[in-house]
């Protein structure tokens, strides 16, 4: 949704960056300029989470940083592919990662339970009308039931949590409001997840007892007593029938619902397990951060001793606060399910004893055999596993955002790039990633690839509009806007929003280096009268003799019109002919070609025509000696 940071600065006495600032928001696309290897890698690392924060603020999703594997659950970086990962057909790839994704693989137990429950409930009714009848009204009946107590308990547990979350701010603001960010972060996300330990082991016992209640309805048989009237009747023909009876209509509807509280204990079990071990992570290098920060800044053991003693307290509080709660709890678990399960029991027996009723009187309804064969075969086909539901939503979401794999080709197995951060895109999507960052993979895409992924961006932001995507490049043709600002590196060391002009002007020498041989460079000559480029005499100020003898031409700085008249006699006109280039992704980026050959790339608002003469005009601060 967001990446968000401010005026980061880092615990390393010597960081390649001194101060980071850094903004990417949804539905955009934010371009990143590292021209050289070592400060792409420490960016990359800080965008991971992995440089220690002396101060500022790191938000991913409004959520402030507690580490990498943090940044690693929100964030996708899609980098160049190894050759390993061509081989792996590509819906292994995406079907797999579904699998990896809680909430899905939870929506597909719950979803298989319901089917293959509903069929089995259809089935046993024998194509009795009033019977199918019957057992809706119980699933409703159930469903409302465990509805109302579970928006009942969590309505209490909200309460609870948000007077402990109140309290938590308070106190991480008093005890630790001087300490190091990274420090701050930490205690906050310790504090959050301790509570939601406390939590997830109410809504655990919560469901435990719930489960009890919900078995309790499975045995109702002896509740009334048609069923040993039937058995003891001289009746033959109701013998027969006796089967229905037996109270089979309740079984399968509370088999159901045992199920999915089963499945919700499951995943809470799991989280527990999970949150446990990352709050002892944490909890681990809480202390480890605070003892480098008593030692950097000499604290007193005094005052160490005091803030043990404050930070036991306020864990002491919280206990007190949750052994309270929790003593209102058992009334609730105790007292108040089972008195509301005893009224759903009397309100299924009435429900039954009701169909009952129909039987002896022969008034229940009987439907078709053939339809009834057909209905059967039709939901068995609806119970799907949770690698089939997998397969079919990855099928659904290539559909949804047309995207289509033809890789097979006549000269062999080969994968294009397009296709493979297709992949990866989706994989992202999968385990829920909303923050995408493209390392060095835009310049391997051709102009038709770059178009084809842009327009598949903009589908999946139709579909899943919190994503915020990032190009991080070191190619300064593989920057897909250049009418904006970008962020770069300024004289000073500082990663911020810079304007083109500036970023040409101190990456001159890497961008050089990057463009074709003699694009955007002259020789030059200094006399007295200026400086003499080609058959043109132009007044600059004297230029610092170099080895090279070329200058850089900054093409930012290149007017197709001069602004004033005044202007004019600072800028040096130029005849080009444009030519179409493929090697900028920016279509406003244009090659222009002069009458000695000299190929002149600068940037222009407007979409130029190929092969067509015109003037240009290029300030003075556009040349950069080499």
């Amino acid at each position: 949704m967001s990446y968000k940071l401010e005026n980061l600065t880092f615990t390393n006495k010597k960081p390649d960056v001194k101060l980071v600032n850094f903004n990417a928001q949804s539905k955009e696309l934010t371009n990143l300029y590292l021209p050289t290897k070592k400060d792409r890698r420490f960016i990359t690392n800080v965008l991971k989470g992995n440089e220690k924060l002396a101060h500022g603020r790191f938000r991913i999703d409004g959520n402030e940083l507690i580490g990498g594997r943090f940044v690693k659950s929100k964030v996708a970086f899609i980098k160049t592919d190894k050759w390993l990962e061509r081989l792996i057909p590509p819906r292994v790839i995406l079907t797999s990662s579904q699998l990896f994704d809680i909430k899905f693989i939870r929506q597909a137990r719950l979803k298989k339970n319901d089917k293959k429950y509903n069929y089995l409930s259809f089935a046993d009714s024998r194509n009795d009308l009033s019977d199918m009848d019957l057992r809706r009204e119980l699933d409703k009946v159930i469903s409302l039931f465990l509805d109302d107590l579970t928006e009942i308990e969590k309505s209490l547990v909200r309460n609870f949590q948000n007077k402990i979350k109140e309290f938590n701010h308070h106190q991480t603001n008093k005890l630790f409001g001087d300490y190091y960010t990274q420090i701050q972060v930490l205690v906050r996300e310790y504090a959050s997840l301790s509570l939601k330990i406390i939590v997830n082991n109410l809504l655990l016992t919560f469901f435990q007892a719930l489960w009890d209640q919900v078995y309790s309805f499975k045995d109702l048989r002896n509740s009334c007593p048609c069923e040993y009237n039937v058995e003891k009747s001289s009746n033959k023909s109701l013998n027969k029938i006796r089967y229905k009876f037996t109270y089979r209509q309740p079984y399968f509807m509370v088999e159901k619902r045992l199920k999915t509280i089963n499945i919700r204990i499951a995943d809470l079990r799991f989280l527990l397990f999970k949150e446990k071990r990352i709050a002892r992570q944490i909890r681990k290098q809480i202390m480890l951060e605070l003892h480098k920060y008593h030692q950097e800044h000499k604290v007193p053991k005094n005052v160490q001793a005091t803030l043990k003693t404050q930070t036991e307290n306020w864990e002491k509080i919280i206990k007190d606060i949750t052994t309270t709660f929790e003593k209102s709890q058992q009334d609730f678990f105790y007292v108040t399910l089972p008195e509301e399960g005893a009224l759903v029991r009397r309100r299924l027996i009435f429900l039954t004893h009701q169909y009952h009723k129909k039987v002896l009187g022969g008034s229940n309804r009987i439907g078709d055999a053939k339809e009834f064969k057909l209905l059967k075969k039709h939901y068995r086909q609806e119970i799907k596993g949770i690698y089939q539901q997998a397969v079919i939503q990855t099928k659904e979401n290539l559909d949804h955002l047309n995207i289509k794999f033809d890789w097979y080709l006549k000269n062999g197995f080969k994968l294009s790039s397009l296709n493979i951060i297709y992949i990866k895109l989706l994989r992202a999507m999968n385990l829920k990633k909303n923050n995408i960052i493209f390392q060095d993979v835009f310049n391997l895409l051709t102009k038709n690839d770059y178009r084809a992924l842009m327009n598949t961006m903009k589908n999946l932001n139709r579909v899943y509009p919190d994503l915020t995507f990032i190009n991080l490049t070191g190619d300064f043709a593989a920057i897909t806007d250049w009418g904006n600002y970008v962020y770069g590196l300024n004289a000073d060391r500082e990663l911020k929003a810079l304007q083109p002009p500036t970023i040409a002007k101190l990456n001159a020498k890497k961008i050089t280096e990057s463009l074709p041989t003699s694009w955007n460079t002259f020789n030059y000559l200094s006399t007295e009268g200026g400086v003499a480029i080609g058959n043109t005499l132009w007044q600059l100020p004297k230029l610092k003799p170099t080895p090279s003898h070329k200058v850089f031409v900054n093409p930012f700085l290149v007017q197709l019109e001069p602004p004033t008249e005044v202007i004019k006699t600072t800028m040096l006109p130029m005849i080009i002919k444009t030519k179409s280039q493929t090697k900028f992704l920016d279509r406003h980026m244009i090659l222009g070609v002069t009458k000695s050959g000299v190929k002149l790339v600068f940037y222009s608002s407007e979409i130029l025509e190929a092969n067509k003469e015109r003037v240009i005009f290029i300030e003075n601060r556009a040349i950069v000696n080499l």
